[in-house]
């Protein structure tokens, strides 16, 4: 699974916590201005984003966790 984000220092913790995921870092994912409106990261061509960081970081966390429970059969 791959999980792309605009650079929050959040990428190593999640690489930690899930060692199935493969976090890419880039400065551009071409989704014009959605990194001035609102903290956002890719799981597998699906947008997660929220108001703020943390809240952001919880829904990640849940998307990342659907995307394994669908893939491996439970986490």
């Amino acid at each position: 699974m791959r999980t792309k984000h605009s650079g929050c220092p959040v990428h190593r913790e999640l690489e930690q916590e899930y060692p199935e995921v493969a976090v890419l870092r880039t400065q551009c994912l071409l989704m014009c201005h959605i990194c001035r409106a609102v903290p956002y990261a890719m799981v597998n061509q699906k947008r997660v984003y929220a108001k703020g960081i943390d809240p952001c970081i919880g829904l990640l966390r849940k998307a990342i966790e659907e995307e394994i429970t669908a893939f491996f059969g439970e986490l």
